[in-house]
C-alpha cells in the first residue's frame, strides 16, 4: 500500500451567495487547488440552489468514470 494513498476528496456546497460571489469563490478555489494539489482531478460548477443535487451527481459520475491513468 502506498504511504500516502490518494483516496480523499473534498465536497463543498456554499449557498445564499450572489452570482458574482459564487463566481469569485469558484475562481479562488481553483487557484488554491492548483497551488496545493496541481495534479488532482477536479470537477465543479456553479448553480442555483435547486440544482445542487444534479451538480453533485454529475460530478460524482464524472470523477468515478475517469481513468486513473
Amino acid at each position: 500500500m502506498a504511504k500516502n494513498p490518494k483516496d480523499h476528496a473534498v465536497v463543498l456546497v456554499v449557498d445564499k451567495l450572489t452570482k458574482s460571489q459564487a463566481g469569485e469563490l469558484v475562481g479562488e478555489f481553483a487557484k488554491a487547488k492548483n497551488k496545493v494539489a496541481p495534479n488532482a482531478r477536479t470537477t465543479g460548477g456553479m448553480t442555483t440552489r435547486t440544482n445542487i443535487g444534479k451538480i453533485l451527481q454529475d460530478g460524482v459520475k464524472k470523477l468515478t468514470d475517469m481513468s486513473d491513468k
